[in-house]
């Protein structure tokens, strides 16, 4: 996210854009390697358990892209005289600091 939003050859409609689609481009499965570590450190967690630990995950991944794409709608929908006037940069700022 950064390095779109500290690419001085785009502007911000640009900069939303591409970001929406990295974002729809990211997994909402853990990665194998994590459920791994989970099993070392937990050697005698049974299959279902592990399972739902990878669901719950599943839906915390999806749940957090939801949110984060919905904001930057919120952002991108936002009437061209609000206030106070941010970029994108300062809005992404603001709400990592407050989300």
């Amino acid at each position: 996210m950064d390095n779109i939003l500290a690419d001085p050859s785009q502007d911000d409609a640009a900069k939303l854009a591409r970001i929406r689609s990295e974002l729809s481009n990211l997994y909402e499965k853990p990665d194998p390697a994590i459920l791994e570590q989970i099993q070392l450190r937990f050697p005698g967690l049974p299959r279902t358990a592990l399972d739902s630990v990878s669901s719950q995950i599943t839906a915390s991944l999806s749940g957090e892209k939801q949110v984060t794409l919905h904001n930057l709608e919120s952002f991108a929908n936002r009437p061209p005289d609000a206030f106070p006037r941010l970029s994108l940069a300062q809005w992404w700022t603001n709400w990592q600091k407050y989300n």
